[in-house]
Protein backbone atom coordinates (compact mmCIF):
# COMPACT_ATOMS: atom_id res chain seq x y z
CA UNK A 1 0.00 0.00 0.00
CA UNK A 2 1.28 3.22 -1.13
CA UNK A 3 1.13 6.65 0.97
CA UNK A 4 -1.66 8.05 -0.58
CA UNK A 5 -4.13 4.52 -0.07
CA UNK A 6 -2.71 4.56 3.60
CA UNK A 7 -3.81 8.35 3.97
CA UNK A 8 -7.41 7.92 2.23
CA UNK A 9 -8.13 4.65 4.68
CA UNK A 10 -6.83 6.92 7.40
CA UNK A 11 -9.47 9.59 6.68
CA UNK A 12 -12.06 7.14 6.03
CA UNK A 13 -11.34 5.45 9.11
CA UNK A 14 -11.41 8.83 10.96
CA UNK A 15 -14.89 9.44 9.27
CA UNK A 16 -16.14 6.29 10.24
CA UNK A 17 -15.35 6.83 14.15
CA UNK A 18 -17.18 10.67 13.81
CA UNK A 19 -19.93 8.81 12.35
CA UNK A 20 -20.66 6.37 14.66
CA UNK A 21 -20.06 8.86 17.70
CA UNK A 22 -22.64 11.44 16.43
CA UNK A 23 -25.31 8.39 16.00
CA UNK A 24 -23.62 6.24 19.17
CA UNK A 25 -26.51 6.52 22.18
CA UNK A 26 -24.76 4.61 24.58
CA UNK A 27 -22.80 6.37 27.10
CA UNK A 28 -20.07 3.82 27.57
CA UNK A 29 -19.48 3.00 23.84
CA UNK A 30 -19.35 6.58 23.31
CA UNK A 31 -16.39 6.93 25.57
CA UNK A 32 -14.91 4.28 23.97
CA UNK A 33 -15.30 5.50 20.36
CA UNK A 34 -14.07 8.52 21.56
CA UNK A 35 -11.42 7.64 23.55
CA UNK A 36 -10.37 5.79 19.70
CA UNK A 37 -10.92 8.89 17.85
CA UNK A 38 -8.75 11.00 19.79
CA UNK A 39 -5.74 8.25 19.62
CA UNK A 40 -6.26 7.60 16.36
CA UNK A 41 -6.75 11.40 15.17
CA UNK A 42 -3.15 11.89 17.36
CA UNK A 43 -1.31 9.10 15.28
CA UNK A 44 -2.40 10.25 11.99
CA UNK A 45 -1.08 13.91 12.19
CA UNK A 46 1.60 12.86 13.82
CA UNK A 47 2.64 10.39 10.83
CA UNK A 48 1.56 12.96 8.26
CA UNK A 49 3.57 16.04 10.07
CA UNK A 50 6.81 13.54 10.10
CA UNK A 51 6.45 11.57 6.68
CA UNK A 52 4.15 13.02 4.29
CA UNK A 53 4.69 16.67 4.96
CA UNK A 54 8.29 17.15 4.72
CA UNK A 55 8.47 16.10 1.45
CA UNK A 56 5.43 17.97 -0.25
CA UNK A 57 6.70 21.12 1.71
CA UNK A 58 10.05 21.12 0.38
CA UNK A 59 9.40 23.77 -2.20
CA UNK A 60 8.72 27.45 -0.87
CA UNK A 61 5.43 27.47 -2.88
CA UNK A 62 3.98 24.00 -1.55
CA UNK A 63 5.34 25.20 2.23
CA UNK A 64 2.20 27.05 2.68
CA UNK A 65 0.08 24.52 1.84
CA UNK A 66 1.61 22.14 4.24
CA UNK A 67 1.59 24.97 6.81
CA UNK A 68 -2.43 25.56 6.05
CA UNK A 69 -2.82 21.60 6.50
CA UNK A 70 -0.52 22.21 10.07
CA UNK A 71 -3.10 24.29 11.22
CA UNK A 72 -6.01 22.23 10.71
CA UNK A 73 -4.03 19.81 12.87
CA UNK A 74 -4.17 22.32 15.27
CA UNK A 75 -7.79 23.00 14.89
CA UNK A 76 -8.52 19.13 15.33
CA UNK A 77 -6.55 19.38 18.28
CA UNK A 78 -8.30 22.03 20.38
CA UNK A 79 -11.45 20.85 18.95
CA UNK A 80 -10.66 17.27 20.56
CA UNK A 81 -9.23 18.68 23.85
CA UNK A 82 -12.59 20.66 23.95
CA UNK A 83 -14.55 17.56 23.83
CA UNK A 84 -12.57 15.75 25.83
CA UNK A 85 -13.68 18.62 28.69
CA UNK A 86 -17.22 18.79 27.49
CA UNK A 87 -17.23 14.71 27.58
CA UNK A 88 -19.63 12.62 25.87
CA UNK A 89 -22.58 12.93 27.94
CA UNK A 90 -23.01 16.49 27.63
CA UNK A 91 -25.57 17.57 24.29
CA UNK A 92 -23.09 20.02 23.51
CA UNK A 93 -20.48 17.04 22.45
CA UNK A 94 -22.20 16.68 19.49
CA UNK A 95 -21.97 19.93 17.74
CA UNK A 96 -18.37 20.46 18.54
CA UNK A 97 -18.20 16.97 16.98
CA UNK A 98 -19.89 18.68 13.62
CA UNK A 99 -17.11 21.15 14.01
CA UNK A 100 -14.40 18.28 14.45
CA UNK A 101 -15.76 16.62 10.79
CA UNK A 102 -15.85 19.85 9.36
CA UNK A 103 -12.28 21.10 10.05
CA UNK A 104 -11.50 17.05 8.98
CA UNK A 105 -13.51 17.25 5.79
CA UNK A 106 -11.28 20.17 4.91
CA UNK A 107 -8.50 18.89 5.64
CA UNK A 108 -9.13 15.91 4.06
CA UNK A 109 -10.03 18.19 0.71
CA UNK A 110 -6.61 20.07 0.93
CA UNK A 111 -4.83 16.97 1.47
CA UNK A 112 -6.14 14.57 -1.05
CA UNK A 113 -6.18 17.32 -3.91
CA UNK A 114 -3.34 19.80 -3.52
CA UNK A 115 -1.57 17.60 -1.46
CA UNK A 116 -1.32 14.11 -3.35
CA UNK A 117 -1.07 16.02 -6.80
CA UNK A 118 2.49 17.79 -5.40
CA UNK A 119 3.31 14.66 -3.40
CA UNK A 120 3.31 13.08 -6.87
CA UNK A 121 5.80 15.07 -8.29
CA UNK A 122 8.23 14.59 -5.52
CA UNK A 123 7.70 10.66 -5.23
CA UNK A 124 8.40 7.91 -7.32
CA UNK A 125 5.98 4.61 -6.92
CA UNK A 126 8.79 3.10 -4.62
CA UNK A 127 9.02 6.06 -2.53
CA UNK A 128 5.69 6.12 -2.38
CA UNK A 129 5.64 2.42 -1.19
CA UNK A 130 8.28 2.79 1.10
CA UNK A 131 6.57 5.95 2.79
CA UNK A 132 3.01 4.14 3.20
CA UNK A 133 5.04 1.38 5.01
CA UNK A 134 6.28 3.68 7.73
CA UNK A 135 3.58 5.13 8.02
CA UNK A 136 1.33 2.28 8.68
CA UNK A 137 4.31 1.29 11.25
CA UNK A 138 3.91 5.15 12.75
CA UNK A 139 -0.62 4.30 13.45
CA UNK A 140 -0.52 1.40 15.49
CA UNK A 141 -3.64 2.23 16.27
CA UNK A 142 -5.28 2.39 12.91
CA UNK A 143 -6.29 -0.56 10.96
CA UNK A 144 -4.75 -0.87 7.77
CA UNK A 145 -6.56 -2.91 4.82
CA UNK A 146 -7.42 -1.44 2.10
CA UNK A 147 -11.28 -0.21 2.98
CA UNK A 148 -14.08 0.11 0.99
CA UNK A 149 -15.30 3.53 -0.67
CA UNK A 150 -19.04 2.67 0.16
CA UNK A 151 -17.91 3.75 3.89
CA UNK A 152 -20.62 6.16 5.78
CA UNK A 153 -19.94 9.55 4.63
CA UNK A 154 -22.29 13.14 4.33
CA UNK A 155 -21.15 15.85 1.91
CA UNK A 156 -18.85 18.36 2.58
Amino acid sequence: MDIYEVLKNDHKRILQLIMQLKTGEDTTERERLFEQLSIVLDEHAQGEEELFYPIVGEEDVNDTVVASAEEEHDQMDQLVADLEEIGTHDRRFTQRLEDLESVFRAHIDVEEHLLFDLAHRELDEMDAQRLGREMVEAEPDLPHQAMSTAGPQSPL
